[in-house]
């Protein structure tokens, strides 16, 4: 049994990345699965088209959108009256806090892998996220997130949106983490889209993520390359949609080149080194792809064959 934070870094300082820790907290760890609920509605509304789909962070949004609400999660639970929750709880949390700052600090001055420190991040926000009211949470991310507008694209990720969608076709979004900030972050999307190039256009905006059941302590999760590919798959088992192109930054995203059509592009974006180290083992010969990095303002495109890692 996992209890602090403590104690599940050393464990996957030792062991590596594993999602299974959420089930010392009671969650039940399951496949995204189109049957459930929640996916039901979604793919019954996705019109049969032809699609581009993307990942969100560090394809399209500009860092971590689980990072965001881990910070905002923190800013909540400070902001609660010392007379509304239970102390035991509250001082756990800081406890816990206390000991995420010092990996955080870590892990942006490159003592600590960066992804262990945000599944450090992950495990702390579901061990209270049930303990301080998380309706009244979502709330208070919902406002926050409206009132600073915070949608921060890449220059080059914004452009290819508006290109899929001014050419009428739509765009579907599918990432790993939870609904409940990717719902509210694609809402504020959709506005900006709307404000941008106007209302149509923004309605053809689609998305999936992994699906987080607090009621029930079940996570239907949508973190690797073959949860990815399954989804995909029963989503085309169902409805007749054409993927066009396609657009990621990781290893788990080349499931996206897998499913586009022959002779189509895709893009990675800002992509990491596994990306370019395993490039020959993932490929598909029959399509194209294309690397873009953005730096400062700009972003240009580069080839593989004349990369040469450090």
């Amino acid at each position: 049994m996992i209890g602090s934070l403590k104690q599940l870094y050393e464990i996957l300082v030792k062991n590596g990345k594993d999602w299974d820790v959420l089930e010392s907290l009671g969650y039940s760890i399951k496949n995204a699965d189109s049957n459930v609920k929640y996916y039901q509605y979604k793919i019954d509304t996705l019109p049969e088209w032809k699609y581009f789909i993307s990942d969100l962070d560090w394809t399209f949004y500009r860092g971590f959108t689980i990072e965001l609400t881990i910070d905002y999660f923190v800013n909540y639970v400070k902001s609660l009256s010392i007379n509304s929750i239970s102390l035991e709880s509250y001082k756990n949390f800081i406890e816990d806090y206390y000991y995420f700052s010092k990996i955080k600090q870590k892990a942006y001055n490159r003592e600590v892998d960066f992804m262990l420190y945000l599944d450090v991040g992950i495990y702390f926000l579901y061990k209270y996220i049930d303990k301080f009211d998380y309706e009244n949470f979502i709330k208070f991310l919902r406002d926050i997130l409206h009132m600073k507008l915070i949608v921060n694209p890449y220059r080059f990720s914004i452009k290819k949106l508006n290109e899929v969608l001014q050419k009428g076709m739509k765009f579907l979004f599918i990432s790993w983490a939870s609904h409940f900030i990717f719902d509210l972050y694609l809402d504020l999307l959709k506005k900006y889209i709307s404000n941008l190039y106007g209302k149509d256009l923004a309605d053809n905006i689609y998305w999936f993520w992994s699906y987080s059941d607090f009621e029930n302590k079940t996570i239907y999760n949508l973190w690797s390359y073959e949860q990815k590919k399954e989804f995909i798959k029963q989503i085309k088992d169902r409805k007749n949609i054409e993927i066009i192109w396609g657009m990621g930054d990781t290893i788990s995203d080349f499931w996206i080149a897998d499913n586009v059509n022959y002779n189509s592009d895709f893009y990675f974006v800002n992509p990491d080194y596994k990306v370019i180290e395993e490039f020959e083992k993932y490929k598909r010969n029959d399509i194209n792809y294309h690397f873009i990095n953005e730096r400062k303002g700009f972003y240009f495109e580069y080839f593989i064959d004349n990369i040469r890692i450090f």
